[in-house]
């Protein structure tokens, strides 16, 4: 039934926010594929234990969609020559938490782990066009302690001169 389908996913957000180790970030990627984890990813995106958890749920909170893995695929690198690599193929859906993600971003540039502010650059770089002030959020940026952190700085600075 539809009440124990939400008391389960309010169990396994628990576990996926609480457990230190494991493959939570994984866990958490095949479970959005239900939009009963939806109102669990801004309490995932604060309070998981785990950097690759709340980076899962920052990324779906900022680019307002859910993705999951589905299989594989072959891209193309050279069609001429016969090369071409595997890759994870990934399903999507809208979110139904609404959070501006302006405001995901900024909260996401705050975490303590370089992987989490990455995600938010990267979301900062997808959504630059909607943001007014994007320039000055990656100028804050470019002092970071992340090397990964302060290129996606740089790029969005470069990109909007």
């Amino acid at each position: 039934t539809e009440d124990t389908h939400r008391e389960l996913l309010e169990c396994l957000a628990d576990i996926v926010a609480n457990r230190p180790t494991g493959p939570m970030a994984s866990l958490l990627r095949h479970t959005l594929q239900s939009s009963s984890i939806d109102e669990h990813l801004h309490r995932l995106s604060v309070d998981a234990v785990q950097p690759a958890v709340r980076a899962t749920a920052w990324q779906s909170l900022i680019k307002e969609t859910a993705e999951w893995p589905v299989g594989w695929r072959w891209r193309w690198i050279d069609k001429s020559m016969g090369l071409r690599r595997r890759e994870t193929a990934f399903e999507t859906r809208a979110i139904s938490t609404r959070i501006d993600p302006e405001s995901a971003i900024k909260r996401g540039l705050t975490d303590r782990s370089g992987v989490v502010r990455s995600t938010a650059m990267s979301g900062l770089i997808e959504r630059q066009s909607a943001i007014p002030d994007a320039r000055a959020i990656a100028q804050k940026m470019l002092q970071d302690r992340s090397p990964t952190v302060r290129e996606r700085a740089e790029f969005v600075i470069n990109r909007a001169e």
